[in-house]
């Protein structure tokens, strides 16, 4: 009996097993070369590297990967393994699917499956998002175009805002009655990600609002089921947050967004970590400053940071950059030979004024003159001021410093190009003038004002 249940295990185990291969082909009669694909999956939210294979005459009708407990988008590559591939779904339960490709007809994304009705819903789906999302951007380029002194503008936009309203519910109904059909399918939890919010499915709220803006601003995300981790084996929630910011959402001002998406997400802990980390790089690469810093004020503590090394290094630098943080040091030699420090520097004053300029800088060339009269006004009151170059040429800065009367400063530059430039990356800096006023502790009380604002903040600072 115990030699019958053991065997009945190791069978088992070997079904199982069975059952979580990725099975591929190559067509081609002839591989004269030996070469590599690439396996990625999704390994929380991020599309990575499992595996690589290298095809050959030999092996190229029967090809297998190991994808244990892994359910979603599947992407096979050649050549550079940084190139996008082609995409499948690798469903587990399909024990007989199987992927056929050709070399020759690889970049142009032909392949053949078998048995995979997972991958014929997901094709479909594939192309109800197409024809969706060219209609949608065709209703509203025509809404676009619509000029504010029409006599019938209001009326042109209601039925702009109609047209979009049927086909937000024919979208919803394909979603619900075709491509989840199967629940047991992964293309049904990705139909979810095609279906919005309209008044057909929210007939209460749409009471509340008097344009589609506004409803989506508040509701695009009511048919996401976040506290599924699957979510995360597919770029499609990527591609729903970076809808939702790009058009429901005001550009200069996103922390209501972004609140309503972090609370929807905490039902789940790797969905929230995926999602605060989405939004991190998101403002990064928008160089939004403020965005950036009210995710690491309001979020950071509940969630684990996982950028990479360039990533973590332009985000520390713009939150130590911050009013109430403490100012990266800067060591560095000056104009007359002696070794300075920014933090050596403001502990021997009440507060100092970090000025950072460039001699070409035409905005430079305009403020430096005001900045350097006003400062030395102040200088026996306690304010110190360290003047940063990013000039590559020594003779021009030199004359630069007679030319604006900065001589009574602190002058120190690297000498280098912007590129090689280690000042840039470490007090964020991505545009001359910068300007920075600490105290005696290094801590940044304010950042970033000229002309008569700066001349008010010092007047602040030294009445107290």
């Amino acid at each position: 009996m115990k030699r019958l249940i053991a065997i009945l295990i190791v069978l088992f185990a070997c079904l199982h097993t069975h059952a979580q291969q990725l099975r591929l082909s190559f067509s081609d009669s002839i591989i004269s070369k030996p070469f590599y694909i690439w396996i990625k999956t999704y390994q929380e939210g991020t599309l990575l590297i499992y595996d690589s294979i290298l095809v050959s005459a030999t092996n190229k009708q029967n090809i297998s990967v190991h994808l244990p407990n892994y359910t979603g988008y599947t992407e096979i590559t050649t050549g550079n393994s940084q190139q996008r591939g082609i995409g499948i779904i690798f469903q587990p339960k399909e024990k007989e699917a199987h992927y056929q490709f050709n070399l020759q007809e690889f970049q142009s994304g032909n392949f053949n499956f078998i048995h995979s009705p997972e991958n014929i819903a997901y094709n479909l789906l594939l192309e109800y998002m197409d024809t969706f999302y060219r209609q949608l951007d065709d209703i509203r380029e025509k809404r676009n175009q619509l000029s504010r002194f029409d006599s019938a503008y209001l009326n042109k936009v209601l039925k702009s805002e109609s047209q979009q309203d049927k086909l937000y519910k024919e979208i919803n109904l394909i979603a619900d009655s075709v491509l989840k059909k199967d629940p047991g399918l992964y293309t049904a939890l990705l139909a979810d990600f095609l279906k919005t919010p309209n008044t057909y499915s929210h007939p209460k709220l749409s009471g509340y609002f008097d344009n589609y803006d506004a409803l989506l601003h508040h509701h695009f995300f009511d048919f996401i089921d976040f506290s599924n981790e699957q979510i995360l084996n597919h770029p499609m929630l990527g591609f729903k947050i970076e809808e939702y910011f790009n058009a429901y959402c005001q550009q200069d001002n996103n922390q209501e967004g972004v609140d309503m998406l972090i609370k929807k997400s905490s039902v789940n802990e790797k969905v929230k970590n995926f999602i605060f980390n989405y939004l991190v790089e998101y403002f990064l690469k928008r160089k939004n400053d403020q965005m950036v810093t009210y995710l690491n004020g309001q979020f950071a503590d509940g969630c684990g940071l996982q950028l990479s090394p360039e990533k973590l290094k332009e985000f520390s630098s713009i939150i130590h950059t911050q009013t109430g943080s403490k100012i990266p040091d800067i060591v560095m030699y000056d104009s007359k030979g002696e070794l300075r420090s920014i933090y050596t520097e403001a502990a021997k004053n009440k507060y100092t004024l970090i000025y950072i300029w460039m001699s070409s800088c035409h905005a430079c060339q305009t403020k430096t003159p005001y900045i350097s009269e006003l400062a030395a006004s102040y200088l026996k009151k306690g304010l110190g001021v360290m003047s940063i170059s990013l000039d590559d040429k020594k003779e021009q800065w030199l004359s630069s410093i007679l030319q604006y009367k900065l001589t009574q400063f602190i002058n120190i530059s690297e000498l280098t190009t912007l590129k090689k430039s280690t000042i840039l990356p470490k007090l964020n800096i991505r545009a001359t003038p910068k300007l920075f006023i600490i105290d005696s502790n290094g801590i940044i009380l304010t950042k970033d004002v000229y002309q008569d604002e700066l001349k008010q903040k010092l007047t602040e600072l030294f009445k107290k």
